[in-house]
């Protein structure tokens, strides 16, 4: 039995032979198939970034004066709690930043908006550009598409709280270096 399975084994090998006038065709090298990633659609993105953002840190020239876990302030040197941004969509890529916290001795709740243009940085990041900035001053916005993180740092006209015990105007700017990080309430 074996000797017959290795002569039809032969024959067939035989068989599959190009015959002597029939080109052979040469060996092309395996290219791999690259699905092209689909463009996010900028409407997509926008209905999904307006919304109410808890403020997690706030950073001014280095010092972290607030960290919040849920909107309730782990560790302040400030008297403010419900510390918060609203990010609203307007027309043409148009956003409105509000900034906005109750300051616990007076019971004022400032609040503090900015006009802002929206677009896609790169596929993990929406950018936020504000026109209005002076020359040499910074500000960096983005909203990290997947888990909503808002990143904000600001040179020349950040928001300045004033320190626990300090009196002062609750709507002062600083042109110290202001970082600002929130995630949407829901989270």
């Amino acid at each position: 039995m074996k000797p017959l399975l290795l002569v039809l084994l032969v024959a067939s090998l035989l068989n599959c032979r190009p015959g002597p006038n029939s080109p052979i065709a040469p060996v092309q090298p395996f290219q791999p198939s690259v699905k092209p990633t689909a463009p996010i659609q900028s409407s997509q993105t926008t209905t999904s970034l307006a919304g109410r953002y808890l403020v997690t840190a706030y950073i001014v020239a280095g010092d972290t004066l607030h960290t919040a876990k849920q909107g309730f302030p782990v560790k302040s040197k400030l008297d403010i709690d419900n510390f918060a941004i609203v990010i609203a969509t307007g027309d043409n890529n148009q956003y409105t930043i509000t900034y906005s916290y109750y300051h616990n001795p007076t019971g004022e709740v400032p609040t503090f908006t900015k006009k802002v243009t929206g677009s896609v940085l790169n596929d993990y990041y929406f950018r936020f550009a504000d026109n209005s900035v002076q020359p040499g001053a910074v500000f960096d916005s983005k909203i990290q598409r997947f888990t909503k993180q808002f990143y904000q740092r600001t040179v020349g006209e950040g928001i300045l709280i004033p320190l626990k015990g300090l009196s002062g105007p609750l709507d002062q700017t600083t042109d110290k270096e202001v970082i600002i990080v929130a995630v949407p309430q829901d989270h």
